[in-house]
């Protein structure tokens, strides 16, 4: 019963700690999952995690100011 109780992080093969969201595939490749603002799942793939996260940065960017890039000023 050791650990009952106790919130458990994920890790990959490397023993690394996951954020929430991310996780590893059996090829040993990751991906990111999210739900966007109309409710539908999304997903980003990435050979490391480090090139993971930069997209995760860009993806979280863009939802908090989703017109910036679209803007003429």
């Amino acid at each position: 019963m050791a650990g009952k109780g106790r919130a458990t992080k994920r890790k990959d093969k490397d023993r690394i700690v996951l954020r929430t969201g991310e996780g590893q595939r059996p090829n040993g490749t990751y991906e990111y999952r999210w739900t966007d603002k109309k409710g539908k799942r999304c997903r980003v793939y990435a050979k490391t995690l480090e090139i993971l996260r930069e997209k995760e940065e860009e993806i979280q960017r863009d939802q908090c100011a989703p017109m910036s890039r679209f803007s003429t000023n």
